[in-house]
């Protein structure tokens, strides 16, 4: 017994048929910035970054544009799920190598990302880190 009306035809689009189509979500680029100056052998714990109201983050990767001496850092989503067990040394990752998220990490629009980050240089250190991804926009009604 086939479900579809005799008007209908099989081999057309689903918009043909009467049946609604959603846009796809839109993605566009953006990085969130997180400056920070520790002072030698400082740890911060529970640092956060927040992300906007208008659209949901994803982030896929992390990167140092302002390298400072040697640190190490980690990051976790807004509900306090770290994406490793522990922090990751500065030396894994630049502005030329970023650290890959993989699978991405979605933080919801208004949401923050968690940052824990400690100094090892034994000195002042200014580090600016740079969380890239995307901003991903949905369609009403989804």
């Amino acid at each position: 017994m086939n479900p579809l009306s005799p008007y209908q035809n099989v081999y057309a689009p689903e918009a043909y048929n009467g049946v609604p189509v959603l846009p796809a979500n839109s993605e566009a680029p953006f990085d969130y910035v997180y400056d920070v100056t520790l002072t030698a052998n400082q740890q911060l714990i529970d640092q956060t970054l927040s992300v906007d109201t208008d659209a949901d983050f994803e982030l896929r990767a992390v990167l140092i544009t302002a390298p400072g001496g040697a640190f190490s850092v980690r990051w976790s989503d807004g509900q306090g799920y770290y994406t490793a067990s522990d922090e990751i040394l500065n030396s894994a990752f630049t502005a030329l190598a970023p650290y890959p998220c993989f699978p991405s990490l979605v933080i919801p629009a208004g949401g923050r990302i968690g940052i824990d980050i400690s100094d090892l240089s034994g000195a002042t250190n200014a580090i600016q880190l740079v969380f890239r991804g995307v901003k991903v926009y949905s369609p009403q009604g989804r």
